[in-house]
């Protein structure tokens, strides 16, 4: 994925709009301005190694002209990833040859977009869907490229992306891989949690990249864009994959027939009630509650969980959903509810539960560890939209390997609306973190482009200094500057509320 240099950037456009590709710009593994060509003196980040052994590989576009598949097989490229288009403007024109050319020569094959988050990530989404249509046996999921801010705000490229994940992995029953760069996620992306995805990173002229929290690993390195390979002219980009051959292979969809995509959860009972101004209660029985997947693999659970009984499934390490929970919220009227889930921590239950709330203001995922403690557990407080179908989601591959014995438990979820309103400000002298799933970060402006000088976890409460507006974030651009005695910086009222 090359981008052009700027030296040679307007006159290479000029020749693009010859040929008809006005605005089209050859990607480039988020090194414009993204911190693949990184420096070795950055402290951000750590180098992260492979594991032990790696595949080859490359990716490819229209850029590459007409590439003979069969010779680069016979030079030892196991897999590549060949790109579908720039945003919804620039098709590739190459890619059902290059699709097609791949597989007939025993070439892993995965598709990639180039993400423009200044346009519809749904009609993106269902572009690639379109060109890629079913999957086969052997594919590897589909690629999201984020490296381009295209004018848009680290919230609005952090929500679209959400978007367009969970639209590719609804319609093709896998979850897609995110490709970027280090400093472009941190920087422009915001540092945002999409670690229950695959991540391909781009860091040049190393073997170990810097990996962006919150991940901690990398599953594709792009380690160089002028790479050499029989049946490519001119330069190509190289990739390593972590690990072997057969661990590449069980990335991949099963080498079995695929069926179709799972149907979308039925909806919930017309007797679904909308909770009233005090909340409520949706337990795992209640028409606005549904258990999907293969039934086989769920269990209701006598004497445990909320009111005696809750439904289990067993946890997996696979790419795809198998089995998941699913609660409806529906609510009277717009208002911010403190969401909370019941745990009954005396069963074997899953260490990495991850929890999907659907909002008013997009997406946003909480992990929590079901056998912590036994009660009441808060997944955060969010904005939801009167009468609206918003939902949370929990499903099985949680990451865990079946091997581990855990089961992942569905029970009751507690709504309680909260006053999200903030207190004048003589009477706001501290405030708490709430409703982040994890931490949140403390910079030095109010603005989220600022690199992190610290960070506070969920829960902590650190003493207010001053209100001031600054960049928004969600729509709220009130900004809080707080200290809790080690680091003094801003940080975001989204996510910070004013306690006394």
């Amino acid at each position: 994925m090359r981008q052009l240099q700027l030296p040679t950037l307007a006159a290479l456009t000029l020749a693009a709009l010859s040929q008809g590709c006005a605005n089209e710009v050859e990607d480039e593994g988020a090194v414009m301005g993204a911190g693949a060509l990184a420096s070795e003196t950055e402290k951000a980040f750590t180098h992260t190694c492979a594991a032990g052994s790696t595949v080859k590989g490359i990716d490819v576009s229209y850029w590459q002209s007409d590439v003979d598949w069969a010779r680069v097989a016979d030079d030892g490229v196991e897999f590549a990833f060949i790109r579908v288009s720039d945003g919804l403007t620039h098709v590739d024109t190459k890619f059902e040859r290059n699709w097609a050319g791949a597989k007939d020569n025993g070439v892993l094959r995965g598709a990639y977009q180039f993400f423009r988050s200044n346009q519809d990530p749904i009609a993106q989404a269902e572009l690639l869907i379109e060109k890629v249509g079913q999957l086969e046996p052997g594919d590897l999921p589909p690629v999201i490229d984020v490296e381009s801010k295209d004018g848009q705000s680290a919230s609005t490229i952090r929500r679209k992306v959400g978007q367009w994940l969970d639209h590719v992995e609804a319609a093709l029953g896998v979850r897609p891989i995110v490709y970027t760069g280090p400093y472009f996620w941190r920087d422009q992306v915001g540092g945002a949690d999409f670690d229950d995805h695959a991540l391909w990173i781009a860091h040049y002229g190393t073997s170990c990249p810097y990996v962006p929290p919150t991940w901690t690993s990398w599953t594709f390195h792009q380690h160089s864009s002028s790479g050499r390979v029989r049946g490519v002219s001119g330069n190509v980009d190289m990739n390593l994959f972590n690990g072997t051959m057969n661990e590449l292979l069980a990335l991949t969809v099963e080498g079995v027939p695929q069926p179709p995509p799972p149907p979308p959860p039925p909806p919930a009972n017309e007797s679904c009630a909308e909770l009233g101004a005090a909340g409520g209660t949706i337990d795992d029985g209640d028409p606005c509650f549904v258990a999907g997947g293969d039934p086989r693999w769920l269990k209701r659970v006598s004497g445990a969980g909320h009111n005696g009984d809750l439904i289990t499934t067993g946890t997996t390490a696979s790419s795809t959903t198998e089995n998941y929970g699913e609660w409806t919220l529906k609510v009277a009227q717009e208002g911010t509810f403190e969401l909370e889930v019941w745990i009954d921590a005396s069963r074997p239950t899953s260490r990495q539960a991850r929890y999907r709330i659907t909002h008013a203001d997009g997406s946003t995922d909480a992990t929590i560890n079901q056998a912590s403690s036994s009660g009441w557990m808060s997944i955060g407080a969010y904005r939801l939209r009167a009468g609206a179908g918003q939902k949370v989601r929990l499903n099985d591959n949680t990451g865990e390997a079946g091997s581990l014995d855990r089961d992942l438990a569905f029970d009751a979820l507690r709504a309680t609306p909260v006053d999200d309103s903030p207190p004048p400000v003589d009477e706001c002298p501290r405030v708490q973190v709430h409703g982040t799933g994890s931490y949140l970060n403390v910079r030095p402006a109010a603005n989220t482009s600022r690199a992190a000088i610290g960070r506070l976890e969920d829960g902590d409460i650190a003493d207010r200094l001053e209100t001031v507006s600054g960049e928004a974030v969600e729509g709220n651009a009130t900004w809080y500057r707080v200290t809790d005695g080690q680091v003094t910086g801003y940080v975001t009222a989204v996510y910070a509320r004013c306690v006394l």
